[in-house]
């Protein structure tokens, strides 16, 4: 599959898989980590608006703290393409967050 949206929202990736993909233009370490809580942000309220459990504010600390251990929870996988990862002439980097979907989601099969 190449048609991933890069809009920093959740979509499904397959049946049991979702993504949330967003280029990246200012590849600042600073960036790139506000971008990551971006991402973990928007995670935490897909599983809290699936799942109907308040969740909010535990996973992001959670979250957090794995990230400073270089630690994500099972399931997941983050992923940071800086720009001479794709080519040295490329001007964006790409950061994506993969998960495994909740059992009853509202994201639309690819």
């Amino acid at each position: 599959m190449d048609n991933y949206i890069l809009d920093g929202e959740p979509h499904a990736l397959d049946k049991k898989t979702a993504y949330i993909l967003q280029k990246i233009e200012d590849t600042s370490r600073e960036n790139v980590h506000e971008m990551t809580v971006s991402f973990l942000r928007k995670y935490a309220e897909y599983l809290y608006q699936n799942d109907k459990e308040k969740v909010m504010e535990y996973l992001m600390k959670i979250f957090e703290n794995m990230l400073d251990f270089d630690k994500t929870p099972k399931g997941t996988s983050l992923i940071y393409r800086p720009p001479h990862i794709a080519s040295s002439l490329s001007q964006y980097g790409t950061l994506a967050f993969k998960f495994v979907r909740a059992k009853e989601d509202t994201l639309v099969d690819p």
